[in-house]
């Protein structure tokens, strides 16, 4: 198939603004997954209600499980496979690791000792925050 130089650039252009497209979605998809982590950890350390302490650690979990699937702005020219990306995805594996731990202490009636996976939650996030913002 013979493209013309005209139609080989509009095409080009295409393929280049839906990349755009797809990448700036991709960044406010991780943008509200990570928001959805932080409104739940706040929701999880303000309430003295075990069933919403549970809600709110289990959608924290869900989103954090989601942002694992989108690379942030600071790693886009970053391999799958690089050590940058890889401790990304273990950061996010860390915060999902310590909600269920906090669900479970929760479960078992302890909401004081479950608020203090809420805690440790913060203090992971804003180690990764740091980094890859």
């Amino acid at each position: 198939m013979n493209l013309s130089k005209k139609w080989k650039g509009i095409f080009g252009g295409v393929v280049f603004a839906l990349a755009t497209l797809t990448s700036v979605s991709a960044s406010a998809d991780l943008a509200e997954e990570m928001r959805s982590i932080g409104r739940n950890a706040t929701v999880a350390s303000k309430t003295d209600n075990s069933q919403e302490f549970v809600t709110a650690l289990t959608a924290l979990s869900g989103a954090a499980e989601k942002a694992k699937g989108y690379t942030p702005y600071s790693l886009k020219d970053k391999a799958k496979d690089s050590a940058e990306i890889k401790d990304y995805q273990h950061g996010l594996q860390e915060l999902i690791d310590t909600a269920a731990e906090g669900v479970k202490q929760a479960q078992q009636g302890d909401l004081a000792k479950a608020k203090e996976q809420v805690a440790k939650l913060l203090e992971i996030r804003n180690e990764y925050h740091k980094k890859y913002k």
